[in-house]
């Protein structure tokens, strides 16, 4: 009886201890850390301070492609923040007017969300690069801390890292216009 006492406690030692470890695992596998720098998990909001970020300078066959950190944002009256893909169509069809803010000599930052370097890389040798710096989002990590709802999502960001605009969805000439009104207010 006390055998059969021991082996029962030790069989539920066992699940507990092996329950506790499977909780322990999920939670910090959860965790999972940006490597880009960012340390808020709420989204940005218009008024609001831009969180620090921070891409590194990218290397594709010879080609490099600079980084940005959140100061790079504040060197100008305002710059804007794009998050796009290759495979995004809507960031397909808001690529001109990227190229059209470019004309304009505003400074456009990139946020290249879970996508390949190889396909990204084509993607702006076909369309035109309009990125002053371009930072590349593989495992999606900066935009869920972002707070990005979808892609394309583009910020307009003033001298002091303030988000002075925010818009979910593909740019047209209307947000054109709104972006091109942030200069000299």
């Amino acid at each position: 009886m006390i055998l059969s006492y021991n082996r029962k406690s030790l069989l539920y030692s066992i699940l507990v201890i092996t329950f506790l470890f499977v909780i322990f695992f999920f939670y910090y596998s959860l965790q999972k850390h940006d490597q880009n720098g960012m340390r808020v998990k709420v989204p940005i909001a218009v008024g609001k301070q831009l969180p620090v970020i921070r891409y590194p300078d990218t290397g594709y066959n010879g080609a490099i492609f600079n980084g940005f950190t959140k100061s790079d944002l504040q060197e100008n009256e305002i710059s804007v923040l794009n998050i796009w893909a290759s495979w995004c169509t809507p960031c397909r069809a808001e690529h001109e007017i990227l190229m059209k803010i470019k004309d304009q000599d505003i400074p456009i930052y990139g946020i290249n969300y879970r996508d390949k370097l190889e396909n990204a890389v084509k993607f702006l040798d076909e369309l035109g690069n309009p990125f002053t710096g371009l930072g590349f989002d593989f495992d999606g990590v900066s935009a869920i801390t972002l707070g990005v709802y979808g892609i394309p999502e583009t910020y307009v960001i003033d001298s002091n890292g303030v988000v002075l605009n925010r818009h979910i969805g593909p740019l047209t000439t209307k947000e054109l216009e709104e972006i091109s009104s942030f200069l000299n207010r």
